[in-house]
């Protein structure tokens, strides 16, 4: 029973000085906390770190950003391919050709 009363202790202890210190890097501003945390949240690697994580963020303000979508790589088709694919009409090999034989 030991044990565990003082497992709970060190994991109290462990608490008490990630709050204190994340607190303390945000000057007791709960906003800031709350921004961060929600950015840990959303990583999608893992963080070993948390407390150090929390306090980097908050000195260097990390910021969400914004996830920009992939570009369609064109082959070199062109655009007929492209928009053949796009629409998934059956592929006209004799009009692709065509196309090929334009732009080259």
């Amino acid at each position: 029973m030991k044990n565990a009363y003082l497992r709970v202790f060190v994991f109290i202890l462990g608490f008490v000085a990630f709050v204190s210190a994340v607190a303390e890097a945000a000057n007791y501003n709960l906003k800031i906390v709350e921004d961060k945390y929600t950015l840990l949240q959303e990583q999608t690697t893992e963080v070993e770190n948390v407390t150090g994580w929390m306090i980097q963020a908050i000195r260097e303000d990390y910021k969400k950003t914004a996830k920009v979508p992939k570009e369609k790589k064109t082959s070199r088709m062109g655009s007929a391919s492209s928009k053949v694919i796009q629409n998934s009409d059956p592929i006209d090999f004799n009009e692709i050709t065509r196309q090929m034989m334009k732009e080259s």
